[in-house]
């Protein structure tokens, strides 16, 4: 049964003893990352691997799987620069070695695989480089929680206050969702046909020419135009002229009579 795991690194520097570097972030905060420091030891074989089951003063039990790894001169060069003649010692002429390892919480820990410690390792060495190159100012570092590779025989948990994250060579994938996806498309296909439609009709009305509005003829302009004499005998000429316009017109307001002097 896999589960989740944070690396962690107990280590001395060149003048500074042994003291834990990288810890998982949910005992950094709650102040119990020294129970690292004081639960390991090195092993007088290097990079094999042992499981220690402990508690942290607030009672929770956690698992610690570390191994020991003596510093080269490979180790501590800064990437692309080529490594020292000799490894690096301590103040006393000591090789320097790394507790690193990764913590996990819970009990019943199966053999750890190769992949987990290989990730932990890489990081503590980043880590370490980073505490030589000053190490009265480090503080320790906050490692992130990775998925394990190795096999457990209980059920490993994520603390509640601890976030998952991704490491180098572990990677996270979330499944996507292709209803999800079809909804949006139907959705942006049907705001992309009433936004053409709406362009066009604003379009027609731009260039629509609107008819011109001619003035209805006055009665005595259309009585003017009425020759009596072209009238036909059975027509009288007393009728009454045809008003009705053929093409649509604007009424004209009524002329105003003129005032008697």
């Amino acid at each position: 049964m896999s589960g989740y795991a944070w690396p962690f690194l107990v280590a001395r520097g060149r003048r500074l003893g042994y003291r834990t570097i990288l810890a998982p972030g949910f005992l950094i905060s709650a102040g119990e990352h020294g129970v690292l420091d004081d639960t390991v030891v090195p092993d007088s074989q290097e990079d094999r691997a042992a499981v220690v089951e402990t508690e942290t003063p607030s009672g929770r039990r956690i698992s610690i799987v570390h191994a020991t790894h003596i510093v080269t001169a490979a180790d501590v060069a800064e990437p692309g620069t080529p490594p020292a003649e000799r490894a690096p010692r301590d103040t006393h002429s000591r090789p320097l070695q790394l507790i690193y390892g990764f913590v996990y919480v819970g009990g019943g820990a199966g053999p750890p695989g190769s992949d987990d410690l290989r990730i932990c390792r890489d990081l503590s060495l980043a880590a370490y480089r980073r505490f030589l190159a000053d190490e009265e100012a480090f503080r320790v570092e906050s490692g992130h929680g990775f998925a394990l590779r190795s096999g457990f025989n209980g059920g490993v948990t994520e603390p509640e206050e601890s976030a998952q994250s991704s490491m180098p060579g572990i990677e996270d994938f979330e499944t996507p969702d292709p209803g999800r996806h079809n909804h949006t498309g139907v959705i942006l296909l049907a705001g992309a046909v009433v936004l053409i439609g709406v362009v066009i009709l604003a379009m027609l009305r731009l260039t629509a020419t609107p008819e011109p509005i001619v003035p209805c003829p006055s009665v005595s302009a259309v009585a003017s135009k009425t020759d009596p004499k072209k009238l036909s005998p059975a027509q009288p000429t007393q009728s009454k002229p045809t008003l009705k316009p053929t093409t649509p017109c604007a009424p004209q307001p009524p002329r105003e009579k003129p005032q008697p002097k």
